[in-house]
């Protein structure tokens, strides 16, 4: 009897610890790819007002991050974004980009979304040149 009730209990805490583990997959798996994007740039001298406007194409990759709620995107750059269902942040980093031939660091944050095979996504960069207060703004949207 005793090895029965053992065999038992033993059954049990088997059951509970299985219960326990996640068979669900990873989530973020649905939007690791390469997407081909459309990029709007504005440029804009904060300080006179000027603004420039440019088109561009170009791809994005996305793929898996370090832990579950981070993703790593590269386009010009690479950077980790943060992810909330179809949502994501991208954390303020320093990416440098030329300006009049000048290479001017930027500090460039933002925000985007998932759709079924498309994304979303919003920069925004601050940078002094020469006393200027310069901005860019892109929005960039793609499919896979």
């Amino acid at each position: 009897m005793k090895l029965t009730k053992s065999l038992f209990s033993l059954a049990l805490i088997s059951l509970a610890v299985a219960a326990c583990k996640s068979t669900d997959p990873d989530p973020r798996t649905q939007y690791v790819g390469t997407y081909k994007m459309a990029f709007t740039d504005v440029l804009q001298n904060r300080s006179s007002g000027a603004t420039a406007n440019y088109l561009s194409t170009g791809t994005l990759n996305v793929k898996l991050g370090a832990t579950q709620a981070e993703l790593i995107l590269t386009e010009r750059s690479t950077y980790p974004v943060q992810v909330s269902g179809n949502t994501f942040t991208i954390p303020a980093f320093i990416d440098i980009q030329s300006i009049a031939g000048s290479s001017v660091a930027f500090t460039v944050s933002g925000t985007g979304s998932f759709s079924p095979n498309g994304i979303t996504v919003t920069y925004t960069g601050m940078s002094t040149v020469n006393n200027q207060a310069i901005q860019f703004s892109t929005t960039g949207t793609g499919t896979k």
